[in-house]
């Protein structure tokens, strides 16, 4: 999704309210990637009697829950994103392609 997101934000112009909307979202889901990473190198740190510990005791349970619901809330906005900007790309692409029929119409090209 973050690879999808990158490859439309070059279509924004400088001053889109939804170019912030999604620079907000992208950074929002890396910063849960990052504690993800965080708390994953922290229990691949601790040894492997901790982790025993850890798993029999459910640590870490709730902030990979808390983790995941970031996840899925950032996620879901950048979806609604990239389908606005897809809806409008295809929007332009039959306009554009309107233009040419209505010109070659005008013009008397086939």
């Amino acid at each position: 999704m973050l690879n999808l997101t990158q490859e439309h934000t070059p279509k924004f112009q400088p001053d889109d309210p939804r170019l912030s909307e999604l620079d907000d979202a992208r950074d929002k889901c890396r910063d849960a990637l990052r504690e993800l990473v965080q708390l994953k190198d922290h229990f691949d740190n601790v040894g492997p009697q901790s982790q025993v510990t850890w798993e029999r005791l459910g640590w870490g349970v709730e902030e990979l829950v808390e983790i995941r619901s970031k996840l899925s809330m950032y996620i879901q906005a950048l979806n609604v994103i990239n389908c606005s900007i897809s809806r409008f790309d295809l929007y332009l692409q039959i306009q554009v392609r309107r233009a040419q029929i209505y010109t070659d119409n005008v013009l008397g090209h086939p």
